[in-house]
Protein backbone atom coordinates (compact mmCIF):
# COMPACT_ATOMS: atom_id res chain seq x y z
CA UNK A 1 0.00 0.00 0.00
CA UNK A 2 1.65 3.34 -1.31
CA UNK A 3 1.32 6.27 1.09
CA UNK A 4 1.89 9.23 -0.90
CA UNK A 5 0.25 12.61 -0.79
CA UNK A 6 1.21 16.19 -2.19
CA UNK A 7 2.97 17.20 1.90
CA UNK A 8 4.40 13.82 2.32
CA UNK A 9 7.14 13.32 -0.56
CA UNK A 10 7.25 10.03 -2.64
CA UNK A 11 10.38 7.45 -2.18
CA UNK A 12 11.77 8.75 -5.44
CA UNK A 13 12.55 12.39 -3.75
CA UNK A 14 16.50 12.91 -4.01
CA UNK A 15 16.56 14.27 -0.46
CA UNK A 16 14.96 11.14 1.10
CA UNK A 17 16.27 8.58 -1.34
CA UNK A 18 19.40 6.68 -0.51
CA UNK A 19 21.86 8.66 -2.22
CA UNK A 20 20.76 12.04 -0.59
CA UNK A 21 21.16 13.21 2.86
CA UNK A 22 21.49 10.05 4.75
CA UNK A 23 19.57 11.60 8.10
CA UNK A 24 16.85 12.83 6.10
CA UNK A 25 16.21 9.05 4.48
CA UNK A 26 16.43 7.62 7.86
CA UNK A 27 14.06 9.68 9.75
CA UNK A 28 11.54 9.22 6.26
CA UNK A 29 11.74 5.51 6.68
CA UNK A 30 11.09 6.01 10.47
CA UNK A 31 8.66 7.85 10.21
CA UNK A 32 6.81 5.73 7.39
CA UNK A 33 7.16 2.55 9.51
CA UNK A 34 6.00 4.20 12.19
CA UNK A 35 2.87 5.67 10.50
CA UNK A 36 1.27 2.57 8.62
CA UNK A 37 1.11 1.00 11.89
CA UNK A 38 -0.66 3.40 13.21
CA UNK A 39 -2.97 3.34 10.12
CA UNK A 40 -3.10 -0.97 10.04
CA UNK A 41 -3.77 -0.60 14.25
CA UNK A 42 -6.33 1.67 13.89
CA UNK A 43 -7.87 -0.10 10.74
CA UNK A 44 -7.91 -2.98 13.14
CA UNK A 45 -9.35 -1.52 16.01
CA UNK A 46 -12.28 0.31 14.19
CA UNK A 47 -13.47 -3.10 12.22
CA UNK A 48 -13.07 -5.12 15.29
CA UNK A 49 -15.42 -2.38 17.24
CA UNK A 50 -17.49 -2.91 14.53
CA UNK A 51 -17.92 -6.49 14.82
CA UNK A 52 -18.52 -6.59 18.52
CA UNK A 53 -21.00 -3.48 18.07
CA UNK A 54 -22.56 -6.13 15.93
CA UNK A 55 -22.28 -9.65 17.45
CA UNK A 56 -26.01 -10.58 17.98
CA UNK A 57 -26.72 -9.65 14.42
CA UNK A 58 -25.22 -11.82 11.92
CA UNK A 59 -26.55 -9.70 9.10
CA UNK A 60 -24.53 -6.42 10.23
CA UNK A 61 -21.82 -8.81 10.92
CA UNK A 62 -21.47 -9.52 7.48
CA UNK A 63 -22.12 -6.26 6.06
CA UNK A 64 -18.96 -5.35 8.48
CA UNK A 65 -16.69 -8.30 6.82
CA UNK A 66 -18.20 -7.49 3.21
CA UNK A 67 -16.88 -3.71 3.58
CA UNK A 68 -13.62 -4.87 4.79
CA UNK A 69 -13.01 -7.25 1.70
CA UNK A 70 -14.07 -4.58 -0.13
CA UNK A 71 -17.62 -6.30 -1.24
CA UNK A 72 -20.25 -3.48 -0.03
CA UNK A 73 -22.93 -2.73 -1.51
CA UNK A 74 -23.54 0.70 -1.95
CA UNK A 75 -27.10 1.95 -2.09
CA UNK A 76 -27.04 5.10 -4.18
CA UNK A 77 -29.02 6.05 -6.46
CA UNK A 78 -28.08 7.57 -9.61
CA UNK A 79 -28.41 10.78 -10.17
CA UNK A 80 -27.93 13.55 -13.02
CA UNK A 81 -28.47 16.79 -13.82
CA UNK A 82 -29.87 17.16 -17.49
CA UNK A 83 -30.85 20.48 -18.63
CA UNK A 84 -31.20 22.35 -15.11
CA UNK A 85 -33.54 19.12 -13.74
CA UNK A 86 -32.12 16.29 -11.23
CA UNK A 87 -33.08 13.46 -12.69
CA UNK A 88 -33.39 9.54 -10.63
CA UNK A 89 -35.59 7.49 -12.75
CA UNK A 90 -33.09 5.12 -14.72
CA UNK A 91 -34.98 4.89 -17.65
CA UNK A 92 -34.77 8.63 -18.28
CA UNK A 93 -30.97 9.02 -17.68
CA UNK A 94 -30.55 6.02 -19.95
CA UNK A 95 -32.97 7.53 -22.66
CA UNK A 96 -31.22 10.90 -22.07
CA UNK A 97 -27.20 9.35 -22.75
CA UNK A 98 -28.87 7.52 -25.94
CA UNK A 99 -30.11 10.87 -27.27
CA UNK A 100 -26.93 12.29 -26.43
CA UNK A 101 -24.57 9.51 -27.74
CA UNK A 102 -26.23 9.04 -31.26
CA UNK A 103 -26.37 12.73 -31.99
CA UNK A 104 -22.59 13.02 -31.77
CA UNK A 105 -21.70 11.01 -35.15
CA UNK A 106 -25.23 14.26 -36.51
CA UNK A 107 -23.16 16.89 -35.02
CA UNK A 108 -19.82 15.53 -36.13
CA UNK A 109 -21.03 14.91 -39.94
CA UNK A 110 -22.54 18.55 -40.01
CA UNK A 111 -19.21 20.06 -38.91
CA UNK A 112 -17.39 18.33 -41.67
CA UNK A 113 -20.15 19.76 -44.15
CA UNK A 114 -19.78 23.28 -43.35
CA UNK A 115 -16.18 22.97 -44.66
CA UNK A 116 -16.45 21.22 -47.64
CA UNK A 117 -18.25 23.15 -50.44
CA UNK A 118 -18.89 20.53 -53.12
CA UNK A 119 -19.39 21.73 -56.70
CA UNK A 120 -21.96 19.21 -59.14
CA UNK A 121 -20.36 17.11 -61.64
CA UNK A 122 -20.61 18.39 -65.22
Amino acid sequence: EELYNEWIPSKKSKAFGPNGNPALHLKFKNYRKCLKHIIKTQKNKYYNDKIIEHSGDLKKTWEVINELRGKSRKSIKPQFNIDGVRITERRLIANKFNEYFASIATKMNEDADEGISLEPLP
